[in-house]
């Protein structure tokens, strides 16, 4: 009862300070001008957006037909868009990890930033032998990273669980699965919005097409 007692107390003490910062918000949100040249500029934008997704398929078809003919003629498999990205005969490496947690049991992530490179390594060099003789530089972004440097709470890139009921029309929360939140004029278009994850932009582009859809 005590610890219920506490959070509720908690509760109210911040519902009790975002008020007035909501106030604010919608106040400065009343100031933006609802003309023709707001909504002409966005659906621009959606615009170029969708030709920008259509370029990026386009590169990645052909990536993986010169993966596909490299892989067939007996040479490394190594898909390239940007050859400005390594000096002639190197790569490389993008590792995208799950899980790796917020808090550690013991130490801090600013000193196991090598371990956990080095787990990454060793795991991938069960499929790719000699992997590690071959690695000259190694960059770690760790969950606390994400966090300092893009804002993302816990380090967690999703802004929100991919769970049942975290999906679809629940994502982020009930109501709230058509972008448009109870503020006036305040819309989502994050990773915490559907379809969610991944680098398809297709939250933004839902987004922008409420807020078309709203300035009409």
């Amino acid at each position: 009862m005590v610890n219920g007692e506490v959070d509720a107390a908690t509760a109210r003490a911040k519902a009790a300070a975002i008020t007035p910062i909501l106030s604010r918000f919608q106040a400065r949100l009343n100031t933006v001008p609802n003309t023709e040249l707001a909504l002409a500029r966005l659906q621009r934008d959606v615009k170029n957006a969708e030709e920008l997704s259509a370029r990026l398929s386009v590169l990645h078809e052909e990536a993986l037909i010169r993966e596909s003919e490299a892989g067939s003629s007996g040479q490394a498999a190594i898909v390239v868009v940007d050859p400005a990205l390594a000096p002639d005969g190197k790569h490389v490496l993008s590792v995208y990890v799950q899980c790796a947690p917020y808090k550690l049991r013991e130490g801090h992530w600013d000193l196991r930033r090598r371990d956990l490179s080095l787990t990454v390594i060793n795991a991938l060099g069960a499929y790719a032998p000699n992997l590690s003789s071959l690695v000259e530089g190694v960059q770690v972004i760790t969950p606390e990273d994400l966090e300092t440097c893009y804002g993302f709470t816990g380090g967690h890139i999703f802004h929100g669980e991919l769970a049942l009921d975290q999906l679809f029309t629940m994502r982020p929360v009930l109501d709230w699965a058509r972008y448009k939140t109870p503020v006036r004029g305040l819309f989502l278009c994050g990773s915490g919005t559907h379809p969610g994850n991944g680098l398809t932009g297709a939250s933004g582009a839902n987004a922008a097409r409420e807020i078309i859809r709203e300035l009409r």
